[in-house]
């Protein structure tokens, strides 16, 4: 916040990470978009889709993950950016957890989850210019219980109720400045507004 002074309330350490989880199509990734564009030009976004990390031949997986961190820090050192914001979408893909997989589990895959908990509690990382990183996931239940510790924040990004998606909805004509007539309105606020109740989640 604007008002915000250290000096009289007290240092405060920024989040190392946020895992973002709930079912599909709840808004996790427009959510981390949008959090990118209310931080501004000070803050770099980066997002990823996790599967990216781990195609390729043994031993990309873990050098993609460094060759990320890197590009971070060195953009950080640029004086008109503050902070970054790294968005793993998809990302029990590589925070599997291992024990689970049994022995048929890629042992990149483990090199992969053991460099991004070496990169995010790297000495090379600047506090003052921190990385944050989310996490989207439609399986919590799979990520590695180790990865989970990393991340200071657990989101549950939940399905609209009735009258939350109602908000929504006049916020959204209102803002686009659609032509419904009456009769459009109230069909949409309240018959298909009723009918999305009985989607299966």
């Amino acid at each position: 916040p604007e008002n915000y002074d250290p000096d009289v309330i007290g240092a405060i350490d920024a989040p190392r990470g946020v895992i973002l989880y709930g079912c599909p199509g709840t808004g996790k990734t427009l959510l981390s978009r949008s959090l990118s564009k209310k931080a501004g030009p000070q803050v770099s976004f980066y997002e990823l889709a996790s599967p990216e990390f781990s195609c390729g031949i043994y031993g990309e997986g873990p050098a993609k993950v460094r060759d990320l961190f890197r590009d971070v820090r060195n953009n950080n050192k640029k004086p008109e950016i503050k902070a970054s914001i790294i968005f793993l979408d998809e990302c029990e893909e590589i925070f599997k957890n291992l024990s689970k997989l049994g022995e048929n589990v890629s042992k990149d895959l483990a090199n992969i989850v053991n460099q991004f908990k070496t990169e995010t509690t790297s000495a090379d990382n600047d506090p003052k210019k921190p990385i944050l990183i989310i996490g989207a996931t439609n399986h919590y239940d799979k990520l590695d219980e180790a990865i989970k510790s990393r991340f200071d924040y657990h989101i549950e990004v939940k399905v609209f109720d009735k009258d939350f998606r109602l908000e929504f909805l006049k916020q959204r004509i209102q803002k686009r400045n659609n032509k419904y007539n009456e009769e459009a309105k109230d069909y949409l606020f309240n018959t298909v507004n009723e009918l999305i109740e009985s989607f299966p989640v």
